[in-house]
């Protein structure tokens, strides 16, 4: 009897403990696609390079991808920040925690080809958005994984103690 309530109140404590934080640690990745415009420089103002016509500005829509990793994730909405605006670009958003499903909104885009405040022939500055994206992931942080594999052990090992029944027989004389 001492070994079944200590089973149960073993499995309460567990339960307990891997359920979800306040905040959790996802890794996660971004998808879907975006509309927004590149501006080119395509010569300096000056003598023969009017204004009008020192840039070109494109449209563009095109689907992205992106891994983010690990982040912290609280119940709700997290806003975030990826990347680098001259490398790769820099992606911009919130990520909504809801009980685990994830899911993504308001994001930015922006990357630049060239140093900041000296534009040259040829850079382009790209900005972009999307109202709603995809958010995948959602894997477990190691803690839970750590209390799920000493959930199991603790069963296996109590399953394994059980001592078979006793048969008690008694022959009349």
């Amino acid at each position: 009897m001492n070994m079944r309530l200590g089973l149960c109140a073993s499995a309460l404590g567990l339960a307990l403990a891997a359920t979800p934080a306040t905040a959790s640690v996802y890794v996660v990745g971004i998808s879907g696609s975006m509309t927004g415009t590149t501006v080119t420089t395509l010569c300096s103002p000056g003598p023969g390079c009017l204004p009008a016509d020192a840039q070109r500005n494109d449209a563009f829509s095109g689907d992205f991808s992106r891994m983010l990793g690990a982040i912290n994730l609280a119940s709700g909405d997290n806003p975030f920040s990826f990347g680098s605006i001259y490398s790769g670009g820099l992606f911009s958003g919130i990520i909504n925690n809801d009980g685990g499903v994830l899911s993504g909104r308001d994001l930015t885009f922006s990357l630049q080809t060239c140093a900041p405040g000296t534009p040259s022939v040829g850079c382009q500055v790209t900005n972009g958005s999307a109202r709603l994206f995809a958010v995948s992931g959602g894997v477990p942080e190691p803690a839970s994984w750590a209390l799920f594999l000493l959930g199991f052990g603790a069963v296996g090992t109590a399953v394994r103690r059980r001592r078979p029944a006793s048969v008690w027989v008694s022959f009349a004389r």
